[in-house]
C-alpha cells in the first residue's frame, strides 16, 4: 500500500501516527492538573461560608449582650450571668480591703464568732481612718465593706463599733443575697441603714432573726473602706434604738 501511495501522503500519515498519541497524553495531563484547582476552589468557597456564619453568630451574640445591659428587671439566672460577665471583663480580679474590728468585739468574740468571721486585728484604731498607716489588709474578689453597729452596754448607748473587711469575709453565714442585690452593694459606692433581720443571713431556718439596725457601706477600690458614720445615720440609729427599747419595756 505504501508503494502505491504518493510519498507526501505517506509522510503525512506517519506524522499523524506519531503526534496523535503525544497530544492525547498532554490533554490527559492537563485535565489532571486542573482537578486539584477545582477542589481548592470548592474548599475556599466552603471556608468563606463558614467564616460568614461565624461572623453572623458573633454579631447576634453581641446584640444579645447589648440588650442585656439595658434591661431594668432580671431573673435570678440572668442576674448571675450578667454579674459573672461584669466581674470577668469589667474589673480586676482582686482588690485589698482593710480588715479590723473595734476592740470591744475581742472580749466577747468566743460568742460572736458564731456570727462574725475573725478579722486580722482587733484595734481601737479601726474607728479612726487617720490611724490606718499599718492596718492589715485582705485580698478581696468582690467589694470592700464597713459595718457600723451601735455599742450598747447595760442599756447605755456608747457610740458605734466598726467592722471592716471584704464584704464576703465579715459574716459567718454571709449577708442576705436579696438585700445585697436589691440595694446594689456590689455595684455602687454607698451606705444603707438596714435591720439585722433583713441584712444578716441566718445560719439555719429555725434561728431567731437578729434584732436592731446596722449600717453597711460598700466601695470598690484598694483600701477604700475607711468611711465613718454620718450624723444623719447616727440620728436614725438613735431613733431605732429608742423604738426597740420601747418595744421591750
Amino acid at each position: 500500500i505504501c508503494h502505491a501511495m504518493p510519498f507526501k501522503t505517506v509522510h503525512f500519515l506517519l506524522v499523524i501516527l506519531i503526534i496523535g498519541p503525544i497530544l492525547g497524553l498532554l490533554s490527559i495531563g492537563s485535565a489532571l492538573d486542573s482537578a486539584p484547582s477545582d477542589h481548592a476552589h470548592r474548599d475556599s468557597a466552603h471556608s468563606d461560608h463558614r467564616k460568614r456564619k461565624k461572623r453572623t453568630r458573633q454579631s447576634r451574640e453581641g446584640e444579645e449582650d447589648n440588650t442585656e445591659f439595658v434591661r431594668t428587671s432580671w431573673t435570678e439566672e440572668e442576674y448571675q450571668k450578667l454579674y459573672k460577665k461584669v466581674r470577668t471583663y469589667s474589673a480586676p480580679k482582686t482588690i485589698e480591703c482593710y480588715s479590723c474590728m473595734s476592740l470591744s468585739y475581742e472580749m466577747r468574740f468566743a460568742v460572736l464568732s458564731k456570727t462574725y468571721i475573725q478579722p486580722l486585728v482587733f484595734s481601737s484604731r479601726c474607728s479612726d481612718p487617720a490611724s490606718y498607716a499599718n492596718m492589715p489588709t485582705v485580698r478581696c474578689g468582690s467589694v470592700c465593706a464597713t459595718l457600723f453597729e451601735p455599742d450598747i452596754e447595760g442599756g447605755v448607748f456608747l457610740g458605734y463599733k466598726h467592722i471592716r473587711g471584704c464584704i464576703d469575709k465579715i459574716l459567718r453565714n454571709g449577708f442576705n443575697d436579696t438585700a445585697i442585690r436589691t440595694h446594689r452593694f456590689h455595684q455602687n459606692n454607698q451606705c444603707r441603714t438596714l435591720s439585722r433581720a433583713q441584712l444578716f443571713k441566718p445560719g439555719r431556718p429555725t434561728d431567731h432573726p437578729s434584732m436592731g439596725d446596722v449600717q453597711l457601706c460598700s466601695c470598690y477600690g484598694d483600701r477604700c473602706n475607711t468611711g465613718t458614720i454620718s450624723s444623719t445615720s447616727s440620728t436614725l440609729f438613735l431613733v431605732s434604738f429608742l423604738v426597740l427599747l420601747l418595744r421591750l419595756f
